[in-house]
């Protein structure tokens, strides 16, 4: 994704390999215009002057033999036609190596891809690091009242993203580390910078991320604003009924979907089993696209009714044990679970948030996680208080659990449903 660290981390390889090449020219492409000036600036970096009409064999002659490591940086403007060019060099030129940075696979034969993650952001990972590191060229008292809790929580809000990292120390200079951390909930307002040095991207997230936008197809870029409903991980399995609407079919969206995991602005969860997500700053961004199509509605209702029939499912085989491994597939989506109850509620659709809690009553039950949902039964209680069969089922599955709450003797049970008696 954009601000992983890319062109530090490029950097640093060719100046530790400089000992075995030639040379180690640079070339950052986003001064690019045109897919033709990729090999003019390949030229001045290695200090050709003019190459007349045939640019390739004027790079050509200049390379010769030689051991080269070219590190070209920013070329997912210019990918598809400079992947040609990169190919002719390769192929012309037997001691030329390419480093290349790219928000897309440039799809080079011989192209091994090195896929960059965010900082880890727990207790001594690499993101909590950056954050003291950066932490120490401030003066003392800016210091002074930064703890460990501070680092974590920066470490945290920033996605450990190194972009956003550096930005957000940056904001310490001026304002008390509380009052940046606060600030991070809204990175895309908070993460910029006054300073003039350098391209936008580099100094801005939110320029940042709509500099890998301008990347996608219209397809792919509507499909990224749909997926900033799910507030956490997901299966690849709800893409398509949560997001998959006019005007994209079940292909389109799938296809689209691809794209994004390509351009790593949806990650890739290692684990028994493949979970996505968008960073948090992705994800405030694409919300912001959202809203300004007017589909915020529409994508929350279908997120809310897909987990709440997905639970539905799952509830009666996790309540009687016939399926081992139902409650080990509800446990990754307890939190689009109550996303999707809370949505239910706050729109005021009294049923959808009642049959939510309710067939999620039998998850919660079992993971001993009912005393920090209670409030949310609450609400999709209140929500719609007249009877109905479905607050019905609520109140039967939910009645022990409000007794152990509230300290009388109950025995906490597994029961038929109401519809099953």
């Amino acid at each position: 994704p954009g601000g992983v660290g890319k062109t530090a981390l490029a950097l640093e390889v060719a100046r530790r390999l400089a000992v075995l090449y030639d040379d180690t020219p640079y070339v950052d492409l986003t001064r690019a215009e045109t897919s033709g000036q990729v090999l003019s600036l390949v030229a001045e970096a290695l200090r050709i002057g003019r190459t007349g009409g045939d640019a390739m064999a004027g790079v050509l002659r200049r390379l010769g033999n030689r051991r080269v490591l070219l590190v070209l940086d920013n070329c997912e403007l210019v990918a598809g036609p400079m992947a040609e060019d990169v190919a002719g060099l390769l192929r012309g030129a037997p001691g030329l190596r390419v480093l290349a940075t790219s928000r897309v696979v440039l799809s080079v034969p011989g192209e091994s891809v090195v896929r960059l993650a965010p900082l880890p952001t727990e207790a001594g990972g690499d993101a909590v690091r950056l954050v003291a590191e950066r932490i120490e060229a401030l003066p003392e008292s800016v210091r002074s009242h930064i703890d460990r809790e501070h680092l974590l929580a920066i470490s945290a809000k920033t996605a450990g993203l190194p972009l956003a990292i550096e930005l957000a120390v940056a904001q310490l200079r001026t304002w008390p580390v509380a009052d940046v951390i606060e600030a991070l909930d809204d990175p895309l307002e908070t993460l910029r910078t006054p300073d003039r040095v350098g391209p936008e991207h580099h100094r801005d997230l939110e320029a940042n991320i709509a500099w890998s936008e301008r990347l996608l197809d219209p397809a792919a870029a509507t499909l990224l604003a749909r997926l900033s409903v799910f507030r956490s991980s997901f299966g690849a399995a709800a893409v398509v009924p949560v997001a998959g609407f006019e005007p994209l079919d079940d292909s389109a969206t799938k296809n689209a979907f691809r794209r994004l995991v390509d351009a790593s602005l949806v990650m890739m969860q290692p684990g028994l089993s493949t979970r996505y997500s968008l960073l948090e700053p992705v994800r405030h961004y694409a919300q912001r696209r959202l809203d300004s199509k007017g589909e915020t509605g529409l994508a929350g209702a279908r997120h809310a009714r897909y987990y709440v029939e997905h639970f539905e499912a799952l509830g009666p085989k996790i309540n009687r044990g016939t399926e081992a491994g139902a409650l080990g597939l509800a446990r990754p989506d307890d939190e689009n679970l109550r996303v999707a109850v809370t949505w239910a509620v706050e729109a005021g659709d009294g049923e959808l948030g009642q049959r939510g809690a309710a067939a999620a009553m039998s998850f919660w039950r079992a993971t001993e996680n009912v005393q920090t949902v209670l409030p949310l039964v609450d609400a999709a209680l209140e929500v719609s208080t007249s009877p109905s069969r479905v607050r019905s089922e609520l109140l039967f599955v939910a009645a022990p659990v409000y007794a152990l709450a509230r300290g009388s003797a109950c025995l906490l049970y597994t029961s038929p449903s109401p519809r099953d008696l």
